[in-house]
């Protein structure tokens, strides 16, 4: 009787811990494809503003891209995204080639 209480029990906490894990990895999965729908987005924004006569729904564009990576990015990824555009800035328009 106190084995098949004892397996009963085992079997339920086994089985809801494959739930929980299974959750777990359909979360991570989900925010993985988020991510990257996110970046896909600021690469072709970035396609975008490419040239002298930059149209301003690029620029929106380009910003609403830049601002969403700020949600989602590493501290590595949102320094290095600064850093280029300081780079592409209007203001450092003299320094350009």
């Amino acid at each position: 009787m106190l084995a098949a209480i004892i397996s009963a029990l085992a079997a339920i906490i086994a089985s809801a811990g494959a739930i929980v894990l299974t959750k777990a990895k359909e979360r991570e999965a989900i925010w993985c494809t988020k991510k990257l729908a996110y970046y896909e987005e600021f690469f072709g924004a970035a396609s975008g503003i490419v040239g002298v006569a930059t149209p301003p729904d690029a620029k929106v564009r380009f910003a609403n891209a830049v601002n969403n990576l700020h949600l989602i990015a590493s501290g590595n990824v949102i320094v290095s995204l600064h850093k280029s555009t300081n780079e592409i800035a209007q203001g450092n328009a003299a320094s350009f080639t």
